[in-house]
């Protein structure tokens, strides 16, 4: 995971954190990329401090991260006895440091695309099951990355429950290499999540 510190107040701001810049600024709790903007990218402490201080502003609470160089890529998972990973997918982006920011992942105006993961298919494979082993069973997630191409290494960013299941998003067209509709997709969820669910349902007799 790439350090990172977190500020809630304006007054918290005037002492730097503990790594250098390059930065990247984002809201703590944010959803959808919420308040990343091209401006999320900042070379030294004085810029990062303004972009988080506007954030704060607004009533967040901001994250800083030392920014991690590469793309973003994402590992779409369906749950099951075993976890399936369906393949890896890139979010398409057109920003400075290749960020996904709010306006991108709100109208999706680029899409996605699937990328072969190469030599670190393996490592991610050994993080799924990892992750399973220590937060499954799930019915399905997705486990989010920046990846920087010259050098192979991952930089885990989070993981999202439950996530969208849209025809043009990453795990329909993860899925889709497989021959698997969206039809399909939440076919196998739906029976997945109820086998689980009867599986662990506590025996008790109910009465009227």
């Amino acid at each position: 995971m790439a350090p990172g510190a977190v500020f809630c107040t304006v007054e918290d701001l005037a002492a730097a954190p503990s790594f250098r810049g390059p930065y990247f600024i984002k809201h703590r709790f944010g959803a959808a990329s919420d308040g990343i903007t091209a401006d999320s990218i900042q070379d030294d402490w004085r810029g990062a401090s303004r972009v988080a201080a506007s954030l704060i502003e607004n009533g967040m609470e901001a994250l800083v991260e030392g920014y991690a160089p590469g793309f973003d890529i994402t590992v779409p998972v369906l749950g099951s006895r075993q976890p399936i990973m369906l393949g890896v997918v890139r979010p398409r982006s057109d920003k400075h440091g290749g960020i996904i920011t709010e306006d991108l992942k709100r109208s999706d105006p680029l899409g996605y695309e699937l990328f072969e993961a190469g030599r670190i298919e393996s490592d991610l494979s050994h993080d799924v099951a990892a992750l399973w082993r220590a937060a499954g069973p799930m019915d399905y997630f997705r486990l989010d990355y920046r990846l920087d191409p010259e050098t192979g290494r991952r930089i885990f960013l989070e993981f999202n429950i439950r996530c969208h299941i849209g025809r043009s998003g990453a795990i329909c067209l993860a899925a889709s290499q497989w021959g698997l509709s969206q039809t399909d997709l939440l076919g196998h969820v739906i029976e997945y999540s109820l086998r689980r669910q009867a599986s662990n349902r506590e025996g008790r007799s109910w009465g009227y």
